[in-house]
């Protein structure tokens, strides 16, 4: 039988350790270790953009690159990334977002569905027609 000091510290233990693990975790995805879909951190703008594109009816998602700047061998920022989106009609638009522009940094959705929608539509107009 435990005794109940015993028991006592041991669940105080298992929580500091439940605790660290997710301070550990939670460093990892803010500071671009890890990118599982966050929208927040450094990988945070490119994973919006690539939910709102996946959300909306109008365009469809073909494929997405990003540049990272890794900076002390453990951290990196995002440099700028780009999404290839196409209509309906099959045509292909490539929509590039850049460090430091308002686009980038914007989290509203609904102003961000209007910036690829828009971006989209010079990228249409200003694509070699396939013939």
């Amino acid at each position: 039988m435990i005794k109940r000091e015993t028991r006592k510290r041991l669940i105080r233990v298992v929580l500091m350790a439940i605790f660290l693990v997710g301070v550990v975790f939670a460093g990892q995805l803010q500071f671009g270790l890890l990118n599982v879909g966050q929208e927040f951190g450094t990988y945070g703008p490119y994973n919006r953009v690539l939910n709102v594109v996946e959300e909306m009816d109008e365009l469809e998602l073909v494929n997405s690159r990003l540049r990272r700047n890794l900076k002390l061998k453990f951290l990196s920022t995002l440099e700028n990334f780009a999404v290839t989106v196409k209509d309906a009609s099959g045509r292909k638009a490539v929509i590039t977002f850049e460090k430091g522009t308002e686009a980038f940094r914007e989290s509203d959705r609904e102003r961000l569905k209007k910036i690829i929608l828009d971006r989209a539509q010079t990228g249409f107009l200003s694509s070699p027609t396939e013939g």
